[in-house]
């Protein structure tokens, strides 16, 4: 609702929970996005423009932004509005946030214009009121259309033009699906609409964010995953909906830093939230199966594809090449393996990146969160329904149980087992780890503690021996790259070494698996 119709309704304050989708384009395909047949159809009004100017205020130590509270005043022709929004929630490019909004005299906040509720959470932040001042402003025209889809009216906004920080500026170029009423769902269905005609990425930071990103100018870093507290109350299907939307906001917070950062920890943190995304989905199958599941896991399997390539070249580059060459500094060859290796290393990266920035990887997010956003009343069978509503702390029980048994089951006679079947020990301890993390929670004493800690030591014990089992594999394909007999001298010296670093490294594994399969399994308190 723009400021000059509120006015005239007469409402002098505006408090609402903003839900918007926020996709990212090029000026390129931004032109051909007035034009689009779609918008025609959905429009009920003719486009309107806007020049907004924003200017955006906290304190001089950023005291705003670290409790994720964002204050502006915009400039829209003669009138000025200040807003203030509360902290909020981003999956990929879906953003939820409390949003006050205020007409105010000129460009500065006027906090006695605030209601309550805006003013409380100001009141919290010490100095906020006294030392506010400008940080960074974003200029841009705004295009708006006002659509209305299957009974939904959403407002889409095409902004365009740029944020500024002191002398630093950074282009902007993004569209808006907020929604006014009606079902979440249907702003994904109307941004997989575009997507078929222009391209598109969900984008996950919002201005403010990449606002002080310019002023700060302090690059971004690799976001591991947080805690999940979860409610014992809940339900299962309850508890799955919070995991899941943790796992896509690790993966978000990691993305730009993958297509960016040459920092492979991005890589690996996003590859992370992956796996813990697709450990979630096998624990919870029988609570969410459902038609859209197998399109949903076959796109997660292939993104997963991507990310293991460019992670395993990462590890090879930065940890095991480097101890090889650390040990044997003077052996014939290993400059040349680098050099190779270095090539095949870059061009994986690059194919990932074109993954990420693929109109397939967006139409994955699209679905994936248009599906979670509409669990359980849409997707699921109704019979499932009931076990959507079952108590979360017997499915924990039984689903960490059953991640037990199993890693147990595939570690007898840990000793004997063959490279395959190790592998598949280490994906066992991996989802059990994953799983207990998940549920911690819900349980309560040290013992929890202890048990994470030690299968967090098995993961990456296994995980060592999976590093040089993909080194292996590596090895091959730099071999049968433009070989050569110097090459292939430096490949066999490095096969001879993974070889030695596995014998070296089992009798060890074996006693730590032993010393895990004593430790206690969570207990409810």
């Amino acid at each position: 609702m723009r400021l000059a119709h509120f006015l005239a309704l007469g409402y002098h304050r505006r408090m609402a929970t903003e839900i918007e989708l926020k996709l990212a384009l090029s000026p390129a395909a931004a032109a051909r996005l007035v034009c689009l047949l779609h918008i025609k159809h959905w429009s009920s009004t003719k486009p309107r423009r806007d020049r907004l100017v924003s200017r955006y205020y906290d304190t001089p130590g950023l005291q705003l932004h670290a409790q994720q509270v964002a204050l502006r005043v915009r400039q829209a022709g003669r009138h000025w509005v200040q807003a203030l929004k509360g902290a909020g929630q981003a999956h990929g490019g879906l953003h939820t946030r409390a949003e006050w909004e205020t007409p105010v005299a000129g460009p500065a906040p006027e906090f006695n214009r605030l209601p309550q509720p805006a003013l409380a959470i100001l009141n919290r932040i010490e100095g906020a009121a006294r030392n506010i001042r400008p940080i960074f402003t974003t200029d841009f025209t705004r295009t708006t259309w006002q659509l209305k889809i299957d009974g939904a009216l959403i407002e889409a906004a095409l902004d365009q033009g740029e944020i500024y920080a002191g002398h630093r500026k950074l282009p902007l170029c993004e569209i808006e699906l907020e929604l006014k009423h009606g079902n979440p769902r249907i702003l994904f269905d109307c941004a997989l609409a575009l997507l078929d005609d222009i391209p598109l990425l969900p984008e996950h930071r919002s201005k403010a964010e990449r606002g002080y990103a310019l002023y700060l100018r302090t690059p971004a870093q690799p976001v591991k995953a947080g805690a999940l507290v979860l409610e014992s109350t809940a339900s299962a299907g309850l508890a799955f909906q919070t995991i899941a939307f943790a796992c896509l906001t690790q993966m978000s917070a990691n993305y730009d830093g993958v297509l960016h950062s040459r920092d492979p920890e991005f890589v690996h943190q996003m590859r992370v939230a992956l796996r813990r995304l697709r450990a979630a989905l096998a624990i919870f199958k029988p609570v969410i199966q459902s038609k859209e599941m197998p399109a949903i896991r076959r796109g997660l399997d292939a993104l997963a594809m991507s990310l293991n390539l460019a992670r395993d070249w990462d590890v090879w580059m930065t940890e095991t090449l480097p101890r090889l060459m650390a040990e044997h500094p003077a052996a014939p060859g290993l400059a040349l393996l680098r050099r190779r290796a270095q090539a095949h290393h870059a061009r994986h990266r690059r194919e990932t990146q074109q993954s990420l920035t693929s109109s397939t990887y967006a139409q994955l997010m699209l679905t994936l969160e248009r599906w979670l956003t509409g669990l359980p009343q849409a997707g699921l069978a109704r019979a499932q329904h009931k076990l959507w509503d079952t108590a979360i702390l017997p499915f924990a029980d039984a689903a960490l149980a059953g991640l037990d048994q199993k890693a147990h089951r595939r570690g007898e006679k840990l000793a004997q087992l063959s490279v395959p079947q190790r592998h598949r020990l280490r994906i066992a301890v991996k989802k059990l780890r994953y799983g207990t993390e998940f549920f911690a929670s819900l349980y309560r004493g040290g013992s929890t503690c202890d048990y994470l800690m030690r299968l967090e030591t098995m993961q990456t014990e296994l995980g060592f021996f999976n590093d040089l089992a993909v080194a292996e594999t590596l090895l091959a394909e730099i071999a049968a790259s433009q070989p050569t007999p110097a090459l292939a001298r430096a490949v066999e010296f490095a096969r001879d070494w993974l070889q030695a670093q596995n014998r070296a490294h089992h009798r060890p594994l074996v006693k730590r698996w032993k010393k895990f399969t004593q430790t206690t399994p969570l207990r409810q308190a």
